[in-house]
């Protein structure tokens, strides 16, 4: 770690491992990606961990800088792998507790906004029937996990949990599909999950938002 590290960098390095009793020096160098030049990129949930930016057309996330603020994106899943006495502070009772997103996206310098981040690429009715649902357990037990260390995030002006995700079917998309997968919703019987998640999520001051590649999540 260095003066020149941002603020969430520092948090993730030292006050959060504080939290977890650890020292700053147990703690892995974190997996780090910053697109410094360019105004538009892909995020990756790579398997094989080898990169998080990828070519164009290749991810299931597309990020658009409106400013030229500097942007630095942190794969939170990896990291929190390092404290997995987490998982038996809850037992078994509600796995979701212990669920991941992938990724961590803000500013390197500053604190306009701050990005949660579950990326997937499934077919539709996979997305549909149990990829939301998940996927918003995801991005609130990783919000509410860093908050149990304190109130760090809300530092930031806009607190975003985004769920990006691509289509994996043969067929091209017909417009009245894709409408309907831009305000999808869980199925009926995962309603109350749903809700608790989003309450979770709305109770950090953070905004649930979608998006369907290659739609972009606009950083203004």
């Amino acid at each position: 770690m260095t003066d020149m590290d941002s603020a969430l960098v520092k948090f993730l390095l030292v006050d959060y491992p504080a939290h977890r009793h650890k020292k700053a020096e147990q703690i892995k160098p974190l997996r780090r990606e910053c697109p410094q030049y360019k105004k538009t990129f892909e995020l990756h949930d790579d398997p094989e961990k080898m990169a998080i930016l990828c070519y164009k057309e290749k991810g299931e996330a597309v990020i658009q800088k409106d400013s030229n603020t500097l942007v630095e994106i942190i794969d939170v899943e990896e990291y929190i792998k390092q404290f997995p006495e987490e998982n038996n502070e809850y037992g078994t009772k509600d796995e979701r507790i212990n669920y991941k997103c992938d990724f961590i996206v803000g500013p390197t310098d500053g604190e306009a906004f701050i990005l949660f981040v579950e990326l997937t690429k499934s077919t539709i009715e996979n997305i549909r029937k149990s990829k939301l649902l998940r996927a918003a357990w995801q991005l609130a037990s990783s919000i509410n996990r860093f908050y149990q260390a304190g109130d760090f995030f809300d530092r930031y002006d806009k607190k975003i949990a985004l769920f990006s995700y691509r289509v994996d079917d043969s067929k091209k998309l017909s417009r009245k599909v894709v409408e309907n997968m831009i305000k999808m919703m869980p199925p009926t019987a995962d309603r109350l999950s749903w809700n608790a998640a989003m309450k979770i999520i709305k109770a950090h001051g953070f905004t649930f938002e979608q998006r369907l590649y290659p739609t972009p999540y606009i950083i203004e």
